[in-house]
């Protein structure tokens, strides 16, 4: 069954500085997951080049209305690499 034109619509934007407490959790979760650690002077590095329109790595969020659920994406070079 195929949603209605009257059914919420999952919204996609850009991250916001107010969506970090939300990303760091993801991000704490990815790195106990893949069992490795970030240092915490990479991970600031990250959420800035994901807030700054001027890097070449794009921060998005999609929220689905209907559940309330939201899903951070990034689109990038190598936002690990500290090398500018």
């Amino acid at each position: 069954m195929s949603a209605g034109a009257d059914a919420p619509q999952t919204v996609v934007r850009p991250l916001a500085s107010s969506d970090h407490a939300g990303w760091a959790r993801l991000w704490s979760a990815y790195q106990r997951f893949y069992d490795f650690g970030i240092p915490p002077e990479t991970t600031a590095l990250t959420w800035q080049r994901l807030l700054d329109p001027a890097e070449p790595v794009h921060g998005a969020l999609a929220r689905d209305p209907a559940s309330g659920a939201a899903r951070p994406g990034a689109f990038h070079r190598a936002p690990l690499d500290l090398g500018r």
